[in-house]
């Protein structure tokens, strides 16, 4: 793809996205503060809004969101358990000893590479996305080109801020664009000096601060994907990326390629019409905006009880009332002085936040997912508590499995094959056929009947 198509591109999906981003606006600062605010350009420390949480009255959607994507986390890519296992799609395969034997091995290294990486780390800001935003993005990347040793993976969870990307017939990314905001420094660093254009070069030279805008951009080679060979140049893969900078469209380093796309976009549910996705703090957007604004009107009442307005009547003053520890006063009349004291029905409000507090917690499916309050749960208490959530999220389930872990895994292991970490197919085996099983807690549940 030419620079000119790829700047052209992505700022027709900034500009398309910014009425979507007027959500995403309210639900950074309601439910997933700390995540960047969406119209503003944060290219400093001093850009973040450190106390943003101040805000926030009632944290109830916050702790809810993280809540949600913890069980998720547990209960679907569990780092504590082997969750797939891998079988070939041919019957006379999977009879096959030696051929079950090798596939399933493979399946273990797949797994160890991603216990080895920064997986877990990742794909838990991914469900923090999902349960927030309603659309995640990550990408995955060889420490090493395949050509070289073997260094393992590297998983990069993209802040959605950042995150752009085209979908193609079935729905999953053919192109993804990421806009990033470096200085001179960090680019020289990753490119060298002389894989960048002379304004980087300059703003490098004279140590400036001022960012660069950057589009990261990996793209469908149409014309390529026919490419099955297991070693092709950069140039001939089926994928390709560039680095371009936004103002010039000019190259920064060198055009690279991939043989699977590297970038997966999870959505929570797709949005009738578009290609972002709605979920749980969209739902439940209007309790919580309700909520915060209840809880903070309670917090002004009770104020007027705690430091109460004073009443004294018109020449009942000397002088001007000092209302501080210890502070002496002279008055006239001191019946005439008083406290005013608030008629607030604190119990109407308090009734009425715990009502939307139950609310916001039901939209997140927390009243479904929490353990007892007991010491412990039986396995059979354990098991009900995954069939449960596998109705209540079994939509959100299949997506996520279609759009993020099965191109995952597919990925990482055609990285190991063509590295020559799962040595050579066994006898018989000609085409790399094979269906991923998932095996976690959850999915245990979605075969429990």
């Amino acid at each position: 793809m030419e620079n000119t198509e790829i700047i052209r591109r992505f700022e027709s999906l900034w500009s398309d996205r910014k009425t979507v981003e007027q959500q995403w606006q309210v639900i950074e600062r309601y439910v997933a503060p700390y995540k960047g605010q969406f119209f503003k350009e944060n290219s400093g420390e001093h850009g973040v809004e450190w106390q943003e949480a101040r805000n926030i009255y009632d944290a109830t959607a916050v702790q809810a969101h993280i809540q949600l994507a913890s069980s998720i986390h547990g209960a679907l890519t569990n780092p504590a358990i082997v969750w797939f296992n891998m079988q070939w799609r041919s019957k006379a395969l999977q009879e096959n000893h030696t051929a079950r034997i090798w596939l399933e091995n493979a399946g273990k290294r797949v797994y160890d590479e991603l216990q080895d990486s920064n997986f877990n780390l990742e794909a838990n800001n991914v469900y923090r996305a999902l349960t927030s935003f309603a659309t995640g993005a990550i990408i995955e990347e060889p420490n090493a080109d395949m050509m070289d040793e073997w260094k393992g993976v590297n998983f990069m969870s993209i802040p959605i801020k950042q995150a752009y990307f085209e979908p193609g017939a079935n729905g999953q990314c053919v192109n993804f664009y990421r806009h990033l905001q470096w200085r001179a420094s960090k680019i020289v660093d990753k490119f060298g000096l002389d894989n960048v254009p002379e304004y980087i070069k300059t703003r490098f030279e004279q140590a400036s601060d001022e960012p660069c805008d950057i589009i990261f951009c990996a793209f469908t080679r149409h014309d390529k994907l026919d490419q099955t060979s297991q070693t092709l140049t950069p140039e001939n893969r089926p994928y390709g990326f560039k680095y371009v900078t936004r103002n010039g469209a000019e190259t920064v380093g060198k055009e690279g390629g991939y043989y699977e796309m590297p970038a997966y976009i999870a959505r929570w549910e797709l949005t009738d019409e578009s290609m972002w996705g709605n979920g749980p703090a969209h739902y439940a957007l209007a309790d919580i905006l309700t909520l915060n604004e209840m809880v903070a009107l309670d917090l002004k009442s009770r104020e007027k009880v705690v430091d109460p307005a004073i009443l004294y009547g018109e020449r009942a003053l000397i002088n001007t009332l000092d209302l501080g520890p210890g502070a002496q006063n002279a008055v006239r009349d001191p019946d005439q002085v008083k406290p005013f004291e608030s008629a607030a029905r604190f119990d109407a409000v308090e009734s009425t936040i715990v009502r939307l507090q139950m609310a916001v917690e039901k939209y997140f499916y927390i009243d479904q997912l929490q353990l007892k309050e007991s010491p412990a749960m039986t396995a059979t208490e354990v098991q009900v508590r995954y069939e449960m959530m596998q109705r209540l999220l079994s939509s959100t389930m299949a997506r996520l499995k279609e759009d993020f872990l099965d191109p995952l895994l597919q990925r990482t292991f055609n990285l190991l094959y063509r590295a020559g970490e799962l040595g050579d197919l066994p006898e018989g085996v000609e085409d790399l056929n094979y269906d991923i099983q998932y095996i976690g807690p959850l999915s245990r549940s979605m075969k429990f009947d």
